[in-house]
């Protein structure tokens, strides 16, 4: 008998949304699986909505009342309710391609690692939900963990894991926003066995419209510092400082963007805490090569506050071409002019 396969979604006020993501999960192509939908405190008829594609669909569902305190515990009750082999997480916004699961199953099956993890799509719908555009994102990680301590990191539902891994690593209920990245950065930590599954049906992560998260909140920004800080008590945080620092230096170039300078500057400070002024430089150059000039210019900038390193400031300056004896204007200008 082919092993089953249980779906967990945690849903709040997604009435708009998740009848597309329960249908996709129906349409998948292996036959033997569950729908577990925990309607964490929903007030704009979700539920109505779910019980409506209940009646319509062959896959099992079944409804669960949240706690309302956030989609962490809400995957966790999930998890207690279900009774599959493998774990589908699925967020009530986005979708499933038909033989998404099928092939990550079989990658799990005959690798026996803890999570298969492969690309997806972001669509983006536009405001009547029909019209779109897609861009591809995730790619191969040589090493899982490395590339999460760095920031790096991949949608919730491009995974598919085991029950036996979901069960020692449970979601954390009490951050606000990036459970994801905490929960997959926990796990590679713990030594589980991550597998690309490559190109072939894919999650598709979807946004409508108005973005469901500010990404530069301040809630935002320092539960991202906050992760950026966990791999130093769970790992030998002199093996990999050099990505821990990279992670703290992502943060600042994101707190920058957002205007959250006081975040920036911390972030930045830790960063440079860890590392020599050469590695300093050698990792401003490996962000600039990832992320484009714009965000080194980023990073050039946040490096300049007050209470970073005075020689680690200079190392930066000196890299992006910056002059000491200007202000942050005439530098900016200086840019912007193209003249040396």
């Amino acid at each position: 008998m082919t092993p089953r396969v249980s779906i967990i979604i945690p849903c709040r006020d997604h009435g708009d949304y998740i009848e597309r993501a329960l249908r996709s999960c129906d349409a998948q192509t292996h036959p033997n699986k569950e729908l577990i939908v925990v309607d964490d405190g929903s007030v704009d008829g979700s539920e109505e909505v779910i019980r409506s594609v209940q009646r319509d669909i062959s896959t099992p569902l079944k409804i669960i009342s949240g706690s309302g305190t956030g989609p962490g515990a809400a995957r966790n009750l999930g998890l207690d309710e279900s009774t599959g082999h493998y774990i589908q997480w699925l967020d009530a916004d986005d979708l499933i391609e038909p033989q998404k699961i099928e092939q990550q199953l079989k990658v799990l099956e005959k690798s026996e690692a803890d999570i298969a993890y492969g690309p997806w799509k972001t669509r983006r719908y536009q405001r009547d939900f029909v019209h779109y555009y897609e861009d591809q994102n995730g790619q191969y990680y040589p090493d899982v963990l490395e590339a999460l301590i760095k920031g790096n990191w991949f949608a919730v539902h491009a995974t598919l894991c085991t029950r036996s891994m979901t069960q020692e690593i449970l979601w954390d209920e009490e951050l606000p926003v990036l459970e994801d990245a905490d929960y997959w950065l926990r796990a590679a930590a713990a030594g589980m066995r991550f597998e690309y599954t490559g190109m072939g049906d894919q999650a598709i992560y979807c946004r409508y419209g108005i973005p469901s998260r500010n990404e530069m909140s301040r809630d935002w920004l320092r539960t991202r510092l906050e992760i950026n800080r966990k791999p130093l008590s769970l790992l030998d945080s002199e093996r990999h400082r050099h990505s821990i620092a990279m992670g703290f230096l992502g943060t600042s170039e994101a707190a920058y963007t957002g205007r959250q300078f006081d975040i920036a500057r911390t972030a930045m400070s830790e960063a440079v805490e860890m590392v020599s002024n050469e590695e300093l430089r050698v990792l401003t150059r490996e962000r600039v090569g990832s992320f484009g000039s714009l965000g080194g210019m980023g990073l050039a900038l946040v490096s300049v506050f007050r209470g970073i390193r005075a020689s680690a400031r200079t190392a930066v300056m000196n890299l992006f071409g910056m002059d000491e004896n200007l202000s942050l204007k005439e530098n900016l200008g200086k840019r912007t002019s193209g003249s040396t």
